[in-house]
């Protein structure tokens, strides 16, 4: 998506090829992939990927459209076409009975709980193949009866969610820490915020700040180390640039919350401009560079800024 806001559709779309080739026939993703294209190891799956997939698939619709290249629709749907209906298949099942299983997010933690992240990004992609009808029109219509059971079973998720999580929207239910994944209740990962979410996702900054860095952990029940993370860090800043394009009462400030986080990512970049994952109390990298996920955060979070000024 940050290739396609950026005005480079090809590498866009090929990096969506090389998410396809990496697919299982049945819509669901290793949680790693090798360069061979196979898992370097064991890890349990992490479900969001399939959420994430096909969440991703019609933004990458949208911001070529925006973009002029709409003329693409067609023959993106025919080569991306089957994975996605894949994945919807996958979402459809695992949502059969209610809310989705649970699922490890971060692979550091194995849960037996389902979390706010697994919970919002299958809603985010049963939601994104609602869409597709509005998105490919035509093109999609022998596939109405799979967006129409999206666009039902989406409906009642959100609701299932915002009964088991809200109105505090903690990582395992209500009343629980809050972590990083509030910010999938909002846009753009959803159409429109939850009730209470963009309530939820302000108060809880405070508590996934870390003063030690000056960053963002991924969540407030995050262990006591003084390392920010980037990826959550700066999709905080990529959702807060999204709220202020809004132009709404409520958004005020969050300008400037972007903007404050996207400094403090430049000022702790690497010497050759590469954003690391982690940053340490010192202000010191403290794990691999670069990060594609937190730049691409930061070159969507600036596209949203130089979006709302327009």
């Amino acid at each position: 998506m940050a290739f396609a806001r950026g005005g480079d559709s090809q590498r866009a779309v090929a990096l969506y090829r090389s998410l396809r080739d990496a697919q299982r026939p049945d819509g669901s993703f290793a949680p790693r992939i090798a360069p061979d294209g196979h898992p370097p190891d064991s890890r349990p799956d992490q479900f969001e990927a399939i959420g994430w997939y096909a969440w991703g698939f019609t933004q990458l619709l949208q911001a070529l459209a925006a973009d002029g290249h709409s003329v693409w629709h067609a023959q993106l749907w025919e080569e991306f076409g089957p994975s996605i209906v894949a994945a919807g298949e996958q979402l459809l099942a695992a949502t059969a009975a209610g809310l989705p299983p649970p699922s490890s997010d971060y692979w550091e933690r194995q849960e037996t709980e389902l979390t706010l992240a697994t919970a919002a990004l299958t809603l985010a992609g049963l939601s994104a193949i609602a869409q597709l009808g509005r998105e490919l029109g035509v093109l999609v219509e022998n596939e109405s009866e799979l967006i129409a059971a999206a666009a039902k079973r989406s409906a009642r998720l959100r609701e299932q969610i915002i009964e088991y999580f809200g109105p505090s929207y903690g990582r395992y239910g209500h009343g629980t820490a809050p972590d990083a994944a509030i910010a999938f209740l909002l846009p753009p990962f959803q159409d429109r915020a939850l009730p209470g979410a963009r309530k939820a996702w302000r108060e809880s900054l405070a508590r996934q700040y870390v003063p030690a860095s000056g960053g963002y952990a991924p969540g407030a029940g995050w262990k006591d180390d003084g390392i920010s993370w980037t990826p959550e860090t700066t999709l905080h800043a990529w959702v807060a640039a999204e709220w202020a394009g809004s132009h709404s009462a409520e958004s005020q400030g969050e300008r400037q919350r972007a903007i404050d986080i996207l400094q403090w990512i430049a000022a702790h970049s690497t010497a050759v401009g590469a954003i690391p994952e982690k940053v340490g109390p010192g202000g010191q990298p403290a794990a691999v560079a670069p990060l594609a996920w937190s730049a691409a955060n930061v070159v969507l979070a600036i596209d949203a800024l130089s979006r709302e000024r327009k």
